[in-house]
């Protein structure tokens, strides 16, 4: 037969073939089903291939000559034994390489239809394989190579391979669901096609809760049971069907459609000690969290989303419960930064065809390289207040004592060590007062000393003039030692009264100590010690009517 009848009969075979998705028919392996069926013909210095490789097609032709060696049965199994090693050893991604084997076997049935025939079982028999098998008058029953017949036949190829395409690419399920367009069906193809697509439900439907319309594709994430199927519409997780009062949408009129190669995967991730936003790719839309995750720190009252499946739900202060969860629905709640205390997630992830392979899972321990951040949590009553021994950027160690309960008796106790050291600035006030008043008389004494001593001088210069008499100055003398004593017993006054506030001093000062005590013993009872050694990054406080918390976040070291 000519080239293009053997093309034409390699497509219709492999059209035939893959009805029932046998083996996908797509353009690579229409493509090199073609070249298959030309291959035979390399024993042919005068075909198309052997033109384009002479120096292979003339000594095989020389030495086994046509239709025999290469148009053999045992060719056919050595070609089907390669392609099925290349299957298994290699990811050929569209093309499948029984595609080739495909067309090369074809070429060799149809020149079975040729007035020559062929040597099938060469180099065990020299007779030609015929069909039909009438060796009396071939010419009668088989086809001559080029003639009109051999055209015509390639044309009736073509047209035969049309419907078989068809079928093969939609599948006689496929046929029969997009006749039946509902919820049943659509869950149908889901299952099949999820494997290996990423899937969009194209329906038209009511929205049971707004009551608004909806027409278009939407992207399905799973299917729940076999009339439910959970789509995304925005960040919200809804599911489809035809109950009213289940579902968020009903529809009479869906269908499943594959938009592209892609691969699923579904994992069990155990999280501690992270942020979500480290801890989960909140960007990826294509990813969906299943599970429950508590939260160190409380969160908001968070309101739930209006629809009737329970994608998300707010189990208490600190928990959430997560099905099928969007990754832009836990953005819009500004959880990224919140601190994951414990979490066992499913995590169900669509891997595009484009996409690189997925990276290994987190580690359960929280203590991957991604995230080598710790944390220590301090829970306290409402009314219960803690006294920070260290502050952000100092280093701690595990152990290492970070914080006091401040409890009311240290209250009390530090008030009285206030109302003490007040009693002490207090008499400091009065040691303070007895010298400036020390101060001001000693002072007045001595202008009075000074001008005594000056009357003095002059008696002493008028006696030896001889103008005053010896006893003059006695009465002087008399009256400076009477201020000299004046001034020793104010002083001497001062010093008792400085003495006694001093050693009041000294003894509400020894209170303060005696208190101080009692205040490190109450403490130490209180002491709050570090869990973890690192960095002190920041330290968070939070409250709700219940209790206060601080939390301390760690740079490990």
């Amino acid at each position: 037969m000519t080239s293009p009848t053997h093309i034409s009969f390699s497509l219709f075979t492999l059209a035939f073939a893959s009805v029932g998705q046998g083996m996908e028919f797509n353009y690579e392996n229409a493509i090199i089903c073609a070249l298959g069926s030309l291959s035979p013909d390399i024993d042919n210095s005068k075909s198309w291939l052997g033109r384009i490789f002479p120096f292979i097609s003339k000594p095989v032709e020389n030495k086994f000559s046509h239709r025999t060696l290469t148009h053999s049965l045992l060719a056919i199994v050595f070609v089907f034994l390669i392609a099925v090693i290349v299957k298994i050893l290699f990811d050929t991604g569209n093309f499948n390489p029984l595609a080739f084997a495909i067309g090369y076997t074809s070429h060799i049935l149809i020149d079975c239809a040729s007035v020559q025939g062929v040597k099938i079982l060469y180099p065990f028999s020299m007779r030609n394989a015929v069909f039909p098998f009438d060796t009396q008058q071939p010419e009668a029953y088989r086809i001559i190579v080029g003639s009109k017949a051999d055209v015509a036949l390639g044309f009736v190829f073509v047209f035969l391979t049309i419907p078989f395409a068809y079928i093969s690419f939609k599948t006689h399920t496929k046929i029969v669901r997009e006749i039946q367009r509902d919820i049943n069906s659509a869950v149908r193809s889901y299952n099949e096609l999820s494997k290996n697509f990423i899937c969009w439900a194209r329906l038209e439907g009511i929205n049971t809760t707004t009551g608004d319309k909806l027409k278009g594709d939407y992207l399905i994430i799973s299917a729940e049971k076999q009339n439910m199927l959970l789509i995304k519409e925005g960040s919200l997780t809804l599911s489809v069907g035809k109950d009213n009062f289940k579902n968020d949408i009903f529809t009479a009129d869906i269908l499943t459609i594959p938009k592209g190669k892609a691969r699923l995967e579904i994992k069990n991730l155990s999280i501690q000690n992270q942020t979500l936003g480290n801890a989960i790719d909140l960007n990826d839309s294509l990813l969906f969290l299943t599970g429950e995750i508590e939260f160190y720190e409380p969160l908001e009252p968070i309101q739930p989303p209006p629809t009737k499946f329970e994608f998300f739900k707010q189990t208490s202060e600190h928990k959430i419960k997560l099905n099928m969860t969007t990754t832009e629905f836990l953005r819009s709640l500004n959880l990224q930064d919140k601190i994951i205390k414990s979490a066992k997630l499913t995590i169900k992830k669509i891997y595009l065809e484009t996409q690189p392979a997925p990276a290994p899972a987190v580690a359960d321990n929280g203590k991957n390289e991604k995230d080598k951040t710790q944390f220590i949590l301090i829970e306290l009553h409402p009314n219960e207040n803690i006294r920070f021994v260290v502050k952000p950027q100092d280093t701690i160690k595990e152990g290492q004592t970070i914080a006091y309960r401040q409890t009311t008796e240290i209250e009390r106790l530090k008030l009285q060590i206030n109302q003490i050291q007040t009693q002490i600035s207090q008499t400091e006030n009065e040691i303070k007062a007895i010298d400036e008043r020390l101060k001001q008389d000693t002072t007045e004494i001595n202008l009075k000393l000074s001008q005594i001593e000056r009357e003095i001088s002059q008696l002493e210069e008028l006696k030896k003039r001889g103008l005053a008499g010896p006893q003059a100055t006695f009465k002087l003398e008399k009256e400076k030692e009477t201020l000299l004593n004046k001034i020793k017993g104010k002083q001497t006054d001062a010093e008792l009264k400085k003495g006694k506030l001093y050693l009041k001093i000294e003894t509400l000062k020894t209170k303060i100590k005696e208190i101080e005590l009692k205040i490190t013993d109450i403490e130490v009872k209180n002491t709050i010690k570090s869990t973890a050694s690192g960095r002190i990054r920041e330290i968070r406080e939070s409250a709700t009517k219940t209790k206060k918390q601080f939390l301390l976040v760690l740079d490990a070291r």
